[in-house]
């Protein structure tokens, strides 16, 4: 098991993009996103595992895997969340909101 300290995860992602890997140009594609909450960094670690795992056995995918924080600025403040917290927005009128704007 790997343990890195928050501060050196904080440090390392200045971007969104965990990682990814398989053919781009393939039209499946596998969006994860971790750390929806910036202090629960654990799946950050889990998907780096994931794609050191794939990348040693060399598979091959029909497809891509895609890997995102889905909080960035709150994991670089090693906080729940800054405005809302976003595991919490998910209600029916919510999401009703966020399709009549498309």
């Amino acid at each position: 098991m790997i343990k890195t300290k928050s501060a050196e995860l904080l440090v390392a992602h200045k971007q969104r993009l965990i990682d990814r890997y398989g053919d781009p140009k393939k039209p499946l594609k596998l969006i994860c996103i971790a750390a929806i909450h910036g202090n629960e960094q654990a799946g950050i670690l889990a998907l780096k595992q994931v794609f050191e795992r794939m990348r040693q056995q060399q598979l091959e995918l029909n497809g891509e895997l895609i890997a995102l924080i889905g909080n960035l600025q709150a994991v670089r403040q090693n906080t729940r969340f800054i405005e809302r917290d976003l595991n919490r927005i998910w209600s029916d009128t919510a999401i009703s909101d966020a399709l009549a704007q498309r």
